[in-house]
């Protein structure tokens, strides 16, 4: 009616008319993704080069966050709740981020805890908490599917003080 481009108001929660239409309870968004690149280590990770990661999402877009867990395979297994803002309701959505989680690495070196093992052996633990700091884009925001780039830093309290940069890119 206004003779509008359809564009010019294009957001998340802003297609329709009947979408501006604030509702009486919180609404929320539910995306399920994968995602996958490579690990580079910058310290620890057996001073590997890089490794494949293959990680699985769930979260809950609610106004200007998401938040969820992902589960992942980054030379080992990890499994982290995460929450990121999102600047912008567009197609083009930037984001930044924080981790909080779990990341048993796997490392070379025989892990045992017996001291009087003859083949040697270590009792380091490959296991330990993990936080990291992402940001990334959100594109085709406003759409069912979305595509993702991330980048992440991560820093696992283990005795191999494990450090890294994970870059994924991947769908929702």
């Amino acid at each position: 009616a206004n003779q509008t481009p359809f564009k010019s108001n294009q957001e998340v929660g802003n297609i329709v008319k009947q979408e501006t239409i604030v509702p009486l309870s919180q609404v929320a968004r539910f995306n399920f993704g994968v995602g996958f690149g490579y690990l580079f280590p910058s310290k620890g990770y057996d001073d590997d080069k890089k490794s494949f990661t293959l990680n699985i999402y769930l979260d809950y877009e609610i106004q200007d966050y998401a938040v969820g867990m992902m589960a992942g395979a980054r030379d080992g297994f990890a499994i982290n709740l995460y929450g990121n803002y999102l600047f912008s309701r567009t197609d083009f959505c930037p984001y930044i981020g924080g981790t909080l989680g779990f990341h048993w690495v796997a490392h070379d070196e025989v892990l045992l805890i017996d001291p009087y093992y003859e083949n040697g052996g270590t009792d380091k633990d490959a296991d330990g908490i993990e936080i990291g700091a992402n940001a990334g884009i959100r594109l085709l925001h406003t759409y069912n599917i979305q595509i993702f780039l991330n980048v992440e830093y991560i820093v696992t309290f283990n005795d191999y003080k494990d450090k890294a940069i994970v870059f994924t890119i991947g769908i929702l």
